[in-house]
C-alpha cells in the first residue's frame, strides 16, 4: 500500500533523495538517527514505516481540504431528495461562514 504524504513531506523527501550520492537506504538510515533541517524538515515526525513505504512502494499526495470538501459536495449531487439538497446547502453555508471559496462548490 502506498504511503500518503502531504505536499510538504513529498517535496522534503524528493529533496532528501536529490542529495548527491544519497540512496533510499541512506535516507532511511539518516531518518532513523537524526532530525532533518532546512527544506527537508517536513520529514521530522514521519514514522519509519511511512518513510520506507514512500521510498520503496511509492506515495500519493494527501488530498487538500478543498478537494475533500468538493468530493463530499459531489457525493450529494444529482439526487432530487431534499435531504441531499439540504446537505449541499449546509456545505455552501459553512464555506461562506468561513470565508472560503471552492471551485465547483460555492463559485
Amino acid at each position: 500500500m502506498k504511503a500518503v504524504l502531504t505536499k510538504e513531506q513529498a517535496e522534503a523527501l524528493e529533496s532528501a533523495l536529490d542529495l548527491q550520492g544519497c540512496s533510499k537506504a541512506d535516507v532511511v538510515e539518516w531518518h532513523a538517527k537524526n532530525l532533518w533541517d532546512g527544506k527537508r524538515e517536513a520529514l521530522n515526525g514521519m514514522s519509519l514505516d511511512i518513510l520506507i513505504r514512500a521510498l520503496y512502494v511509492g506515495y500519493e499526495l494527501e488530498k487538500s481540504l478543498e478537494e475533500k470538501v468538493r468530493e463530499l459536495f459531489e457525493t450529494y449531487n444529482g439526487a432530487a431528495f431534499s435531504y441531499n439538497a439540504g446537505i449541499r446547502k449546509g456545505i455552501i453555508q459553512t464555506l461562506e461562514l468561513l470565508g472560503k471559496k471552492i471551485k465547483g462548490v460555492n463559485y
